[in-house]
């Protein structure tokens, strides 16, 4: 993976992006809805494990950081992520189709809860 950001550092350790890199690249998905965005770091992951063009990724967090869209330009994602300030319960009154659910809004040391769905091959992951 060759991603740029402007800000340092990921905010997930590198196993775990590989992971969820390798996971995308696998299940193939066209169409990713994301929850809890904050600076794109796993929406830009997903985006460059996907091989078709078509796939898009529709990410929303309830607030929103000076580096979403900067990071989504930096790698030209423009195309494929696209980022919404809305809160989960603004997305939950009028869901959209998805082919994978993903979630990692709660994602702290101390308590690692990451949530992974997909339509074929539903995961759920406790702590790393």
């Amino acid at each position: 993976m060759d991603l740029k950001k402007v800000h340092g550092g990921w905010q997930y350790p590198w196993d775990y992006l590989y992971f969820l890199y390798t996971l995308i690249k696998d299940i193939k998905p066209e169409k990713i809805v994301e929850i809890g965005t904050r600076y794109g770091d796993t929406s830009m992951v997903m985006a460059n494990a996907l091989e078709d063009s078509k796939s898009i990724i529709k990410t929303y967090d309830q607030t929103t950081s000076e580096y979403i869209n900067k990071n989504i330009k930096l790698n030209n994602f423009e195309d494929i992520i696209f980022f919404k300030q809305q809160s989960f319960n603004n997305w939950l009154d009028n869901p959209e189709d998805f082919d994978v659910l993903f979630e990692a809004a709660r994602f702290n040391k101390e308590d690692t809860n990451i949530i992974f769905e997909s339509k074929t091959n539903p995961y759920k992951l406790g702590k790393l």
